[in-house]
């Protein structure tokens, strides 16, 4: 923006009757242009690219229904969408997520004051003796 000229935040860049700047905003498809409805005399550059940003990162699962919402005028502002979209994907159920982190231990060598590192398939023939030991500020 600012090599266009435009010294000013998107979020103080209103979306109509902005004194500084002029904005113009159109879709290709017909969700984005039913989407330019919830957007209201005094949101912002900001508040457009939120909007988009949301409907975007959505839940697959939700899209079909969320996308069918948005058609049929059912989000009068940006709130109603936001809102929307949380209580639709609430009610799709828990999101399930998934981390991979590998396991990695350092043992005490006994003599030198230095340790060794050790991965998750030694450690893992201890799981029990791990399991019952007394809890350790810097165990994870």
């Amino acid at each position: 923006m600012r090599e266009a000229g435009i010294s000013k935040p998107p979020k103080n860049i209103l979306l109509h009757d902005d004194e500084d700047v002029e904005v113009t905003l159109s879709s290709d498809n017909e969700i984005g242009s039913c989407l330019l409805r919830v957007l209201g005399k005094h949101d912002t550059l900001a508040d457009a690219n939120t909007v988009a940003f949301a409907v975007s990162a959505a839940r697959e699962e939700i899209l079909p229904k969320l996308e069918q919402n948005i058609v049929h005028n059912q989000y009068l502002t940006k709130e109603m969408l936001f809102d929307g979209i949380k209580d639709t994907t609430q009610a799709a159920g828990p999101v399930k997520l998934t981390f991979y982190c590998p396991l990695v231990g350092q043992l005490d060598d006994g003599e030198c004051d230095q340790y060794i590192e050790v991965g998750g398939g030694f450690l893992a023939t201890y799981q029990d003796q791990i399991e019952q030991a007394p809890e350790m500020d810097d165990m994870a």
